[in-house]
């Protein structure tokens, strides 16, 4: 887990010296970054392989083998009975439950960190990809601060953040075929 957070401090600085951040970047002669100042960024926050991992563990491992074979099965490499099937289903919504609990737990905090400081601010979000994306706008050093918050995947600029949000809204916009599925992109 630290190695994704050196990755993302990493990234992190990249986007202040290609200058994302309007008016991080310091010009005071010793050319390094102050974290001084208002910025807008788009902030990437989701549930990270951990914690997906562990909610997969809690199962007992003749269910995780069941469900496997669920998987197995749907592709034909694997037959289970009716009552296999049906156990593998309940497993999947219990799944995808407590998946769903974490996340919304995640997202809690993270806006609950947002909320308890005095000069971030949520100026917008999407979901995108099975995560959500928050535009916030406020001090540039608490926004670079926001990737200490769990979840907190990454942080791109605003005009990444539009771009994704057109994005989703032409894929909105696209009629969807026949089956009642949207339309694949591109």
């Amino acid at each position: 887990m630290w190695q994704s957070k050196a990755v993302l401090f990493g990234a992190v600085t990249l986007i202040l010296l290609t200058g994302c951040l309007n008016g991080v970047v310091g010009d005071n002669g010793d050319n390094g970054l102050e974290a001084e100042g208002e910025a807008t960024v788009g902030v990437a926050v989701g549930m990270d392989a951990e914690t997906q991992q562990s909610i997969t563990d809690d199962l007992n491992q003749s269910d995780q083998e069941l469900l496997q074979q669920a998987q197995m099965a749907q592709f034909g490499e694997a037959e289970l009975s009716e009552d296999e099937m049906e156990r593998a289903e309940e497993l999947q919504q219990e799944l995808e439950q407590a998946q769903q609990e974490a996340l919304d737990e995640i997202l809690g905090d993270f806006e609950g960190q947002i909320d308890a400081s005095e000069t971030l601010q949520v100026e917008d979000s999407i979901e995108a990809g099975g995560e959500s994306l928050y535009l916030v706008s406020g001090n540039a050093g608490e926004l670079i601060g926001l990737l200490d918050v769990q979840g907190a995947e990454a942080i791109v600029s605003e005009n990444q953040y539009q771009q994704i949000l057109e994005q989703q809204q032409a894929q909105q916009q696209m009629p969807a075929p026949e089956g009642g599925q949207p339309a694949p992109q591109p």
